[in-house]
C-alpha cells in the first residue's frame, strides 16, 4: 500500500524531517504538531516551516515528545487540467489528472481520518479488545463518565500514574490504605492531636531526647523515686532552699566551705591560734599601729642598706629612697623602678642586651639605646624611606617584594634590559620576570625600553607590580659618546649649534633621512673628494642653485648622477652655479626626495652643463611646468596662467594642460589619454609598434575588446575571454568565430567552405542525400499542408514534439474514432504518463486479452472535495463523499483507522470497558483530576509510595488509631506533648538525671528532711580537721553560698622578740618560738626588700647623691633624654635624645651640631669608631671616622643632594647620574675620548644600527656617519625631536 504519511517524535533539537511520497504541489503537504496544523513559510512571511526537496524544515525544533504528523492531502476541488473538445492532450496534463485521482484514492483508501468519523460513532463493539493503548488516549480524556464501574484494575494503571489531583476528595478511605502505608513523611505537620493517640501508646523510645520540658510535667509528678542517684547538683537548688534541718550532723567539713567564705563574725573569740596562721601571712596592714614594739625587733636587724632607726622611729621614709606608704602598698610608683623592672623593660649593659630591629617601646618609657640598637635603627629608617635593590636584567626580579615595610618606595635598578621592552599602552608585561610563573608588570612606560639600557623602577604595594622611574645610560653608548669629546666640543660652538638648528627643521630632517640611504651615502662619499668639493663650491652660485632647484623636482635622477662622479666633477667646473643652487635650499630638499633622478642627471653632467648654460630656458620651463595635487592658480614663476602651461596632478596621476581658461585632461602617468571627456583628433593618427594594438575598455563590466595587427593579420579580440572573434588574413581570408548574421545579404565571390555544420547539419555528409531529392520536390516539409504517410512512422526511440512555446501535440481522431494505444508482442496496450524529468511515471493498462473485457470509464464533469471515485453499471465515474452512509457495516477495520484518528469525541460515553484498555495504558496524564473516587480504588491499593508527603492531615486520622508501634523512636518532640501531660506515672523510676533538672528548680519544699546527706554535698579542697590553737589562728575561706572552700593554720608569735638575718636577695625575720618569716627581694610585681644593686642605682638618682652620673633623666611628656641641667622645653647647651615609638631623634642645643657616635671598642683609648654629624650651619650630614683620636670627614651628603667622598667610591650595581662636572679623565667605566698614548682625541660610535631604537622622549640625538640601518630595523624620532648624523 502506498505511503501517504509519516509520524515522528520531536527531540527539541532536530528541525528537518523527510517524507517519501510524491505531491502535486506544496499546499497538498500537511504538517501537524500534536494535532495542530502548521503553516508553510512564504516569500514574505516567516510562519512555521519550509519545504526543501523531500524534507520539512521547521523554523525551530519541535519540543521533546511532540507528535509530528506529515501527510499528503491532495486538493481535489478542481481537476488539474480540463480538456475541451478539439484541444490537444499533453502527457503532463494527463499525468497530473491521473496523479490527482490516484493520490486522492490512496489517501482515502489507506486511512479513515478523524474528520471522517462522526462524533460518538465508535462504540464499544467497534473497538478491539486491548487495542486502546496509552498513545491513543488524550491527556485528561478519561474522566469519571468514561470509566465503567470496576473497569480500571491495577494492571491497567501505569506505575506512578495516579497523582493527588486524580483522587476525588475523600475517596481514599481506610480500606484503600495498605498496611503500614502511612509513614511519617505522609503525615502533615501538626495534624496528629491527642484524640489520635491510643491509650498507653507513647513509650519512652518515642519521645525525643531533651523534649520533656517543665511545662509538660505535672506538678508534684517528680517524686524521689524518679530521681537518679547523684542527679541533684548544686545548681538545681533554689538559693537559700537548704535549711539547717536538711543538713545531716557533722557533714560540713573543710572541703564544703568555699574560699573567702568565713568572715570575722563566724569566728568564736580567741578561736584562732598560731597554728591557724600560715607562714608569711601577716603583712604590714595586718599589724595594728604600735603593735611592733622594741621587744619585737631583734637588735641591729635594720641597717642603713634599708632604712635607719630614726626613719623607722619617725614613722616614715624620706624621699631619698621611698616612702612608708610606697613600701606598705607593696609597689613602687613611676618615679623609680626595681632591678627586675629594669631588666624586663629596658636593657642590661652587663648582660650584653641590645635593642634590635623592630623593637618598639611605650610612649611613657624613657630608654637609652645601645650602639647596636642605633645601627639597627638607622637601617630601619633607611628601609622606611625605601631601599635600593640592583638586579641584572628584566627576568631577575625578586620573588618577594623588596620593600619589607609597606611594599612601596624601594628603587629596583635593572642593570640592562636583555631585549626591547615595548609597552602595551603604558604597561610593560614580563612573563616569568620574577621566576617561573611570576609575571612582572611595569606601569608608566611611555616608550620602548631599549635592549642594553638599564632602568629604574619603584616598588608598589602590589607584589610584582612596579612603577617606571627612568632609563639609565647605556654603558657602551656612554663610552662611545665619551670617546667623541672633541667632536662634541666642536658641535657645541655657536656656529655649529646654529647650523644644527637649521638642520633640525622638519624639512631638512626629512631630506637628511632621504640622504641617509646607502646609495646616497655612497654618492656623497664620492662627492666628498677635494676636487668635487671644489667643483661644488663653484656650483654654489645663485644661478646654478636655481638650476639645481629645477633639477630637484626629480631627485631620483640626482641619485643617478652619483653613479657618474666624473660628471659631477665636470659640474664642479661651474661651482658658481652650485652656489646659486644652495641659495634655494627648499628646492634642494625637493631634489633630495628624488635622489635617484639626481644620480641619473649626474651621469650626464655635460647635459647639465648645457642646461646651466641655458638656464633661462630652464627657468622658463620651471615657470611653465609644475607638480601639485590640485590645479595651481599661477605659473611656476608666480605669473598669471596662460594657455600651454602644464601641471602634473599627483592626485589623479596625470599631466594636464591649461587651455587659457582652465586646466584640462591630458596624458596619465602610464601613457594613456586622460579620461576627462571626449578627445578630438585632427588628421591621421598612427599607432606604430611591432604588433600595434588599440584597446577598447567597457566601464560597465562588459567584455573589453582590442583591435590589433599581429603577423600581418587584422584581428578583433575579446580581451575578457582571450578569443579572436574576427580575423582578416593578408590573403583576404575572412574568419568569424561564432555565427555570421548578414541582415542585408551576403555577396560571396568564390566558394564557401564550411568545416562544421550548417544549422546543425553536416552539409558534406548530407550531400549524397540531397542528391537523391527529386526534381520539383518541396523545399520544406512545412510547405505540405496535408502530408500523409505511406506506411508506419518509425520514430526510432525519438519523440513527437513541437517547438512552439507551451504548444500542444495534438492527436485528433475522426468522428467516433479513438486514439488507440495498441498491444503488441503479447503485451497489453499501456499508456504511460511520465514525470517532468522522465525518471518515473504511472501507466494506464488495458485488461489482459484473456479477460475479454471491453468497457468504457467516463470521468465526472467536476471534482468534489474529500470524495472517492466510484462507478455505476455503465462505467460512469463520480466522486462520492466518504461518510457513515458510504461505509459498510464492519468495513472500518483496525487497519483502516489512522494512528491517533480516534479522539475523545469519537468514543461514546461508557464505551471504553476493561476489555478495551491495554495493560498500563492509563497513565498519569490520561486521568482527569478528581476522577479516581473511592469506588475506583481497590482495597489496600494506596500504599506508602502512593501517598504524598504531608498528605495525611488531622481529619484523615481516625481517633485512637495511632498506637505505640506507629511512633518512630525519638519522634515525639516537646511541641507534641500537651502541658502537664507527663505525670508521675509517665516517668520511669530513676530516669531523671541531673542534666534533666533545670538550675534553681529544687526549692526547700522539694527537699525531704534529712535528704541532703554528707554524700550529697560536693567535696571542696578543705581537709577535714580542727584549725587554730593557742599559738595559731585558722585562715578559712567561705564562698558566696556559705561553703568553706579553704582552711589553713597561721602561727602567731606575740610574745617573743623578732630578729633579722640577711642573705643575698632576701631578709629573714626570725622568731625564737614561732615560724621565721623570709622577705624576698622586691620584683616588678611584688613588694620586697631592696637589693644592693637597687640601692646603687637609686643612689645615682637621689638629689645630692655623691655617686651621681653625668646624665639626668628628666620626666617630660616628650620622652627626651637630656644632658646637662636643661628641660625638654629649654635646652641650655645640652643635647637631647627622643624616641617617638617609630623614630629616634638626636637634637643639639642652640647653635650646636648634633652628632651620633658609634664606638666600636670602648676598651680602646683611641675610641675607634664613627660619628654621624648634622652640621648646624650648612644642614649637611657628615660621616666622620676616628683616626688616632680625632674625627676626619670621610663622606658628606649635602642638603643639595650632592655626595662628596674623600676617597674612591666603589659602586657594585649601576650608578645613575643626571650631570657630571670635571674632566673625568681618571674615571673608570665611563666612556671618554680615546687616542694613542696620552691623546684624548677621538669619540667613537658604531656604524650599524642592528636593533630598533626610539629616541628618548623630549631628547635630541647625535651620531657620526655614515650610519647603516639594517633591514627591518626602525629608528623612531618623535615629534619635535632631532637625530643629527654628522
Amino acid at each position: 500500500m502506498a505511503t501517504t504519511e509519516h509520524f515522528y517524535t520531536g527531540d527539541a533539537s532536530t528541525t528537518s524531517f523527510g517524507y517519501s511520497f510524491p505531491i502535486l504541489q506544496n499546499s497538498d503537504l500537511k504538517v501537524e504538531l500534536d494535532g495542530v496544523l502548521k503553516t508553510e513559510n512564504t516569500s514574505g512571511t516567516n510562519n512555521d516551516y519550509s519545504i526543501s526537496g523531500t524534507n520539512v524544515v521547521f523554523n525551530s525544533a519541535p519540543g521533546s515528545s511532540v507528535d509530528i504528523h506529515i501527510y499528503r492531502l491532495t486538493d481535489v476541488d478542481s481537476a488539474k487540467a480540463v480538456f475541451a473538445a478539439g484541444s490537444s492532450i499533453r502527457a503532463g496534463d494527463l499525468n497530473n489528472n491521473v496523479d490527482q485521482s490516484l493520490y486522492a484514492n490512496q489517501e482515502q483508501q489507506q486511512k479513515i481520518r478523524t474528520a471522517d468519523v462522526r462524533d460518538n460513532a465508535v462504540t464499544t463493539i467497534k473497538i478491539k479488545d486491548l487495542n486502546v493503548t496509552r498513545p491513543k488516549i488524550d491527556n485528561d480524556a478519561i474522566d469519571g463518565t468514561k470509566i465503567a464501574d470496576d473497569a480500571v484494575n491495577s494492571e491497567h494503571i501505569a506505575a506512578d500514574s495516579i497523582d493527588a489531583e486524580h483522587y476525588a476528595p475523600g475517596s481514599v478511605d481506610n480500606t484503600a490504605l495498605g498496611a503500614d502505608s502511612v509513614t511519617g513523611a505522609k503525615i502533615a505537620d501538626d495534624e496528629i492531636n491527642s484524640e489520635h493517640y491510643a491509650a498507653q501508646s507513647i513509650d519512652t523510645e518515642h519521645i525525643a531526647l531533651q523534649n520533656i520540658t517543665t511545662a509538660l510535667i505535672a506538678n508534684d509528678a517528680i517524686v524521689s523515686s524518679k530521681l537518679a542517684d547523684n542527679a541533684v547538683n548544686s545548681e538545681h537548688y533554689v538559693d537559700g532552699s537548704i535549711d539547717r534541718e536538711h543538713l545531716a550532723a557533722d557533714i560540713v567539713d573543710g572541703t564544703k566551705i568555699a574560699d573567702d567564705s568565713i568572715n570575722s563574725e563566724h569566728y568564736v573569740d580567741l578561736s584562732i591560734d598560731s597554728q591557724h596562721i600560715g607562714n608569711l601571712q601577716i603583712t604590714t596592714n595586718k599589724i595594728a599601729d604600735g603593735a611592733i614594739t622594741d621587744q619585737k625587733i631583734a637588735g641591729g636587724s635594720l641597717d642603713n642598706r634599708y632604712y635607719t632607726e630614726t626613719e623607722l622611729d619617725a614613722g616614715q621614709l624620706d624621699n631619698r629612697y621611698f616612702t612608708e606608704t610606697e613600701l606598705t602598698n607593696g609597689a613602687l610608683d613611676g618615679r623609680y623602678f626595681t632591678e627586675t623592672e629594669a631588666d624586663a623593660r629596658y636593657f642590661n649593659i652587663s648582660t650584653g642586651d641590645t635593642i634590635k630591629d623592630g623593637d618598639t617601646f611605650p610612649d611613657n618609657d624613657t630608654t637609652i639605646a645601645t650602639t647596636a640598637a642605633i645601627n639597627d635603627r638607622i637601617i630601619d629608617l633607611v628601609d622606611d624611606v625605601g631601599g635600593f635593590v640592583p638586579i641584572a636584567n628584566e627576568t631577575s626580579f625578586p620573588t618577594a617584594n623588596p620593600d619589607v615595610n609597606n611594599g612601596a618606595g624601594t628603587i629596583v635598578s635593572v642593570k640592562a634590559a636583555s631585549t626591547n621592552l615595548a609597552p602595551s599602552g603604558t604597561t610593560v608585561t614580563i612573563a616569568n620576570g620574577a621566576g617561573t610563573g611570576n609575571t612582572v608588570t611595569i606601569t608608566g612606560v611611555s616608550s620602548t625600553i631599549p635592549s642594553g639600557f638599564g632602568f629604574l623602577v619603584e616598588t608598589t604595594t602590589t607584589l610584582h607590580t612596579y612603577t617606571f622611574h627612568r632609563l639609565s645610560p647605556k654603558a657602551t653608548e656612554v663610552t662611545t659618546v665619551a670617546g667623541k669629546a672633541v667632536e662634541i666640543g666642536r658641535l657645541g660652538t655657536a656656529d655649529a649649534v646654529a647650523d644644527m638648528a637649521l638642520l633640525g627643521t622638519a624639512d631638512v630632517v626629512a631630506d637628511l633621512n632621504t640622504l641617509g640611504t646607502a646609495d646616497v651615502v655612497a654618492d656623497m662619499n664620492m662627492l666628498a673628494t677635494s676636487d668635487v668639493i671644489s667643483d661644488m663650491n663653484t656650483l654654489a652660485v645663485t644661478d646654478v642653485i636655481n638650476d639645481m632647484d629645477t633639477v630637484a623636482t626629480n631627485v631620483t635622477n640626482v641619485n643617478n648622477v652619483g653613479n657618474s662622479i666624473a660628471n659631477v666633477n665636470t659640474t664642479a667646473g661651474s661651482i658658481s652655479n652650485v652656489n646659486t643652487v644652495a641659495g634655494s635650499i627648499a628646492n634642494v630638499n625637493t631634489t633630495a626626495g628624488s635622489i635617484s633622478n639626481v644620480n641619473s642627471v649626474a651621469g650626464s653632467i655635460a647635459n647639465v652643463n648645457t642646461t646651466a648654460s641655458n638656464i633661462g630656458n630652464v627657468n622658463n620651463f620651471a615657470a611653465t611646468y609644475q607638480i601639485a595635487s590640485s590645479a595651481p592658480s599661477t605659473d611656476g614663476a608666480g605669473n598669471a596662467l596662460a594657455a600651454g602651461d602644464l601641471y602634473f596632478d599627483t592626485s589623479a596621476n596625470e599631466l594636464r594642460v591649461h587651455n587659457g581658461t582652465t586646466f584640462q585632461g591630458g596624458v596619465t602617468a602610464t601613457g594613456n589619454l586622460a579620461g576627462l571627456g571626449a578627445n578630438s583628433f585632427t588628421g591621421n593618427q598612427t599607432i606604430e609598434n611591432t604588433n600595434p594594438k588599440l584597446f577598447l575598455t567597457d566601464t560597465n563590466a562588459n567584455s573589453d575588446y582590442s583591435i590589433h595587427v599581429n603577423g600581418g593579420n587584422f584581428q578583433v579580440k575579446d580581451e575578457t575571454t582571450g578569443t579572436n572573434q574576427l580575423r582578416i588574413h593578408s590573403d583576404g581570408t575572412f574568419k568569424v568565430t561564432g555565427n555570421l548574421d548578414a541582415e542585408s545579404g551576403l555577396d560571396v565571390t568564390g566558394n564557401i567552405t564550411v568545416s562544421g555544420n550548417v544549422d546543425g547539419r553536416d552539409v558534406a555528409a548530407d550531400g549524397t542525400k540531397l542528391d537523391g531529392i527529386a526534381s520539383g520536390a518541396i523545399a520544406n516539409v512545412v510547405e505540405d499542408t496535408t502530408p500523409q504517410l505511406g506506411g508506419d512512422l518509425d520514430v526510432q526511440s525519438n519523440k513527437l514534439t513541437t517547438a512552439t512555446s507551451n504548444g500542444n501535440v495534438k492527436i485528433e481522431p475522426n468522428g467516433t474514432g479513438v486514439v488507440e494505444i495498441r498491444g503488441a508482442g503479447g503485451n497489453d496496450g499501456t499508456l504511460q504518463l511520465n514525470c517532468s524529468q522522465q525518471s518515473h511515471g504511472i501507466k494506464l493498462k488495458s485488461p489482459a486479452h484473456s479477460a475479454g473485457a471491453s468497457y468504457t470509464l467516463t470521468f465526472p464533469n467536476s471534482i468534489s472535495a474529500n470524495g472517492a471515485l466510484v462507478t455505476d453499471a455503465n462505467g460512469n465515474l463520480t466522486f462520492q463523499p466518504v461518510n457513515t452512509a458510504g461505509i459498510g457495516n464492519g468495513a472500518v477495520t483496525t487497519g483502516k483507522l489512522a494512528d491517533s484518528g480516534v479522539t475523545t469525541a469519537k468514543i461514546a460515553d461508557n464505551n471504553v470497558t476493561e476489555a478495551k484498555l491495554a495493560l498500563n495504558a492509563v497513565t498519569n496524564n490520561r486521568i482527569a483530576n478528581g476522577a479516581v473516587t473511592t469506588a475506583k480504588i481497590g482495597s489496600g491499593a494506596v500504599a506508602t509510595a502512593e501517598l504524598a508527603n504531608d498528605a495525611v492531615t488531622n481529619a484523615k486520622i481516625a481517633d485512637d488509631s495511632i498506637d505505640s508501634e506507629h511512633y518512630v523512636d525519638g519522634s515525639i518532640d516537646t511541641a507534641h506533648l500537651a502541658d502537664d501531660a507527663v505525670t508521675a506515672a509517665k516517668i520511669a523510676d530513676g530516669t531523671i538525671t541531673s542534666s534533666q533538672i533545670a538550675a534553681n528548680t529544687i526549692g526547700t519544699g522539694r527537699i525531704a528532711d534529712d535528704a541532703v546527706t554528707a554524700a550529697k554535698l560536693a567535696n571542696t579542697s578543705v581537709t577535714a580537721g580542727s584549725y587554730g590553737s593557742a599559738t595559731a589562728i585558722p585562715a578559712i575561706t567561705v564562698d558566696a553560698q556559705g561553703r568553706i572552700t579553704a582552711a589553713s593554720t597561721n602561727s602567731v608569735n606575740t610574745t617573743t622578740n623578732l630578729t633579722t638575718s640577711t642573705a643575698t636577695g632576701s631578709v629573714t625575720v626570725n622568731s625564737s618560738t614561732g615560724t621565721n618569716a623570709t622577705i624576698s627581694e622586691a620584683t616588678s610585681s611584688a613588694a620586697g626588700v631592696m637589693s644592693t644593686a637597687h640601692h646603687d642605682k637609686l643612689d645615682g638618682i637621689a638629689a645630692g647623691a655623691t655617686n651621681s652620673p653625668t646624665t639626668t633623666i628628666n620626666s617630660n611628656v616628650n620622652n627626651y633624654i637630656i644632658t646637662g641641667t636643661g628641660t625638654a622645653n629649654e635646652l641650655q647647651g645640652e643635647s637631647e635624645l627622643q624616641w617617638n615609638g617609630s623614630n629616634l631623634f638626636v637634637r643639639a642645643g642652640e647653635g650646636e651640631s648634633s652628632s651620633l657616635n658609634l664606638i666600636a671598642d670602648q676598651g680602646d683609648d683611641n675610641g675607634d669608631g664613627w660619628k654621624i654629624q648634622s652640621e648646624q650651619d650648612e644642614n649637611d650630614l657628615t660621616f666622620k671616622s676616628n683616626v688616632n683620636g680625632s674625627y676626619v670627614d670621610k663622606l658628606k651628603l649635602k642638603s643639595s643632594g650632592q655626595l662628596e667622598a674623600q676617597g674612591n667610591v666603589t659602586v657594585a650595581g649601576t650608578c645613575t647620574a643626571t650631570s657630571f662636572s670635571g674632566s673625568g679623565a681618571n674615571l673608570t667605566g665611563i666612556a671618554a675620548a680615546q687616542g694613542g698614548g696620552s691623546d684624548k682625541i677621538f669619540w667613537e660610535n658604531g656604524t650599524n644600527v642592528t636593533q630598533d631604537y626610539t629616541i628618548s622622549n623630549g631628547y635630541n640625538a647625535g651620531s657620526f656617519g655614515p650610519i647603516q640601518i639594517n633591514s627591518g630595523v626602525t629608528v623612531t624620532v618623535g615629534a619635535g625631536e632631532t637625530w643629527t648624523v654628522v
